[in-house]
């Protein structure tokens, strides 16, 4: 989940989507929560409009790019409905907070994406403020900002407040991500 809009929450999930299929070779299923609308750009770029215009007759049917299965604005069906399909990892996108939280706090892994970028840095004091009860429950990362506002952070914080790696496509996992991403998912 992203501590406000534009921090990087989706540009990470299909990063950890992508890592876990095909890296890991894992069955994985990426899940837009809500209405976000992104999985649908993404969709009528990479899947075709045809497949696209196909699937919207089907509601609820995935979109496959890349061996990973992209449920777009989706919610607590189609999360039942991969949870009984087999999938090794199903990985949630909840874009900025909203009416996710309840289910982002049930996940077995959380990650918390911010930007400590000055315009955003306010959006993300604000959310830790509201949240601190809940600091240790996931792993804060952050993709934008200074070296100087991490350490900051996690003065503030009192928690590690991980570096995403800078990655320009989020279809494609270099050396370096990759090894990044095994330490994450240790």
């Amino acid at each position: 989940m992203g501590t406000s809009p534009k921090v990087g929450a989706t540009h990470f999930a299909i990063l950890a989507a992508n890592y876990l299929s095909g890296v890991k070779r894992q069955k994985t299923a990426l899940i837009e929560w809500g209405a976000q609308g992104d999985f649908a750009k993404i969709g009528r770029l990479c899947a075709g409009r045809s497949a696209m215009e196909r699937l919207e007759r089907r509601s609820g049917e995935p979109f496959r790019v890349l061996d990973v299965d992209y449920y777009k604005e989706a919610g607590g069906a189609q999360l039942l409905s991969c949870l009984s399909a087999g999938y090794g990892r199903i990985v949630l996108d909840f874009g900025a907070p909203g009416a996710g939280h309840v289910e982002f706090v049930q996940c077995g892994t959380q990650f918390l994406i911010g930007s400590l970028s000055e315009w955003q840095l306010d959006a993300f004091w604000a959310f830790n403020r509201q949240h601190a009860h809940k600091k240790n429950r996931w792993k804060t990362l952050v993709a934008f900002g200074s070296e100087e506002s991490r350490i900051e952070a996690e003065r503030r914080l009192g928690v590690a407040v991980g570096r995403i790696p800078l990655s320009v496509d989020a279809f494609a996992i270099d050396y370096p991500l990759m090894h990044w991403f095994d330490q994450l998912f240790g």
